[in-house]
């Protein structure tokens, strides 16, 4: 099994390169690294530079976002896998292996993930793994936006991997979206192919990336995957249910941080798919669900 590394990098200087380090010393091998810079405006790209390992490569393009920078990676890739890492984020020695025996598992997946943990840059990532209690079923993902509604962890951009054919097949990820461009591929990839996932801890999210985050800054609302739901109004669905709680969850944070543009275009967008929001708030209490 072959394995694509795609770490879309945009100043990052701070965390590459214990993300890189990460990533090298996995117990499984047979990988190449795609180090793709966003055009980095701090020293990210010579920190990438310190490293000689011969299984990474360097691809450096203009500024376009997070999307197109994961999608040039894809189509760079030489193998038949990609698994994907966020710059600031890092995983375990055992991340690529655990997912190697998925596979093993179940032959029939085309999209493999497994768990996370958070973490801030001021906890240690490797006391904090001991201390976890790792569960270690794996399963074929029949149930993926009812798992989300429970607040559980499903698949996500540093513990993803995909069978290459499966994600030039759905175009990659959307380059018109910089919020929910990862979900809105996750649930595409969930909704044409077969997806395993283990529940064993192999990565961890960095809850404050010493760099900054790159889509903190406000912008349009129609640059964000939520904009485009379309959550059923006369069927009732869990994937409506989670739609209509992302969608409600965006309104109330356009109001809370003063975004009133944001908060009438969503508003306008949905409209009559609000709906079923009360109903679905309703139906998210009885199951003790925080909608």
């Amino acid at each position: 099994m072959k394995i694509s590394v795609v770490i879309p990098l945009y100043n990052k200087q701070n965390c590459i390169r214990e993300t890189l380090r990460s990533v090298l010393n996995q117990s499984y091998t047979d990988f190449e690294v795609l180090v793709v810079d966003d055009a980095s405006t701090d020293d990210s790209l010579e920190v990438v530079k310190e490293f000689s390992d011969k299984r990474l490569r360097i691809i450096e393009k203009p500024n376009s976002g997070v999307s197109a920078t994961r999608n040039a990676g894809i189509a760079a890739a030489a193998n038949e896998w990609i698994a994907f890492l966020d710059a600031d984020d890092i995983w375990t020695s055992f991340h690529l292996e655990t997912l190697v025996k998925l596979h093993e598992k179940f032959p029939q997946a085309e999209v493999l993930c497994s768990n996370y943990e958070k973490f801030t840059s001021d906890e240690n990532y490797i006391d904090k793994l001991e201390t976890i209690e790792q569960k270690m079923n794996c399963f074929i993902v029949e149930d993926y936006y009812e798992r989300l509604l429970s607040g559980k962890h499903v698949i996500w951009s540093s513990t993803a991997l995909v069978k290459k054919e499966c994600l030039e097949k759905i175009g990659g990820f959307n380059e018109k979206l910089i919020k929910g461009e990862d979900l809105d591929c996750w649930a595409k990839l969930y909704e044409n192919f077969v997806m395993a996932q283990t529940e064993f801890v192999t990565a961890f999210y960095r809850l404050d990336p010493t760099d900054g985050n790159a889509t903190k800054k406000v912008s349009s609302v129609k640059k964000y995957a939520v904009y485009y739901y379309k959550p059923q109004l006369w069927k009732s669905s869990y994937k409506s249910m989670f739609e209509c709680k992302v969608i409600y969850n965006y309104l109330k944070h356009f109001l809370v941080y003063r975004q009133p543009k944001n908060f009438l275009l969503l508003l306008f967008k949905q409209n009559i798919r609000l709906l079923r929001i009360l109903p679905y708030k309703s139906k998210a209490k009885k199951m003790g669900i925080k909608f």
